[in-house]
Parts: structure tokens; sequence; C-alpha cells
């Protein structure tokens, strides 16, 4: 996520160094929001989507290229990978 945040902003003209600020402060800023908060995500998620504004046509983007289902894939298969991981070591030699 961030590598690619940073890669727009560089498509957009922003120095790699300016890219990468922006794509770190886009993730903390949405972390410190979550943290402090007891609401769930797709709540903080409609808290912070004005009508027509910049994140809500991001997340339409996201949608579009299903990205959450492509992370909730990711997740389920790093957890099978982690499974066969610890069956691996865990077998006698």
């Amino acid at each position: 996520m961030l590598e690619g945040l940073a890669q727009g902003a560089r498509a957009l003209g922003f120095s790699d160094a300016d890219g990468r600020r922006l794509a770190y402060a886009t993730v903390a800023g949405a972390m410190a929001l979550a943290q402090k908060s007891e609401a769930d995500p797709a709540t903080l998620r409609a808290q912070v989507t004005s009508k027509g504004g910049t994140t809500e046509r991001a997340i339409a983007t996201l949608d579009a290229h299903g990205v959450k289902d492509a992370l909730i894939a990711a997740v389920r298969d790093a957890a099978a990978r982690a499974g066969e991981l610890g069956d691996e070591f865990g077998r006698e030699p």
C-alpha cells in the first residue's frame, strides 16, 4: 500500500522523498484515527468520506479494482502459509 501511494504521488510530479512522506502521512493519519476510536472500520470510513470528495473517489477506484477482496485473499493465503510452515517446522526430522 505504501509503495502504491508513493508511486502514485511520484506520477503526479512529487519528488521521491515527498511521495514517501505523503504516503506515510496518509497511512499514519488513518491509523491514528482508527486507534483512538471504538468504531469499526466501515463506520470510520463513512465518517471521513464526504459525498463527491477525494476520499469517496479514491475508495470507488479501490473498489472497482477489487482491492478489499485482494486484501482478504492475502490475509487468508498468509494464514494458510503460516499453518504450512508450522507443520513443516513441527515435524520430526
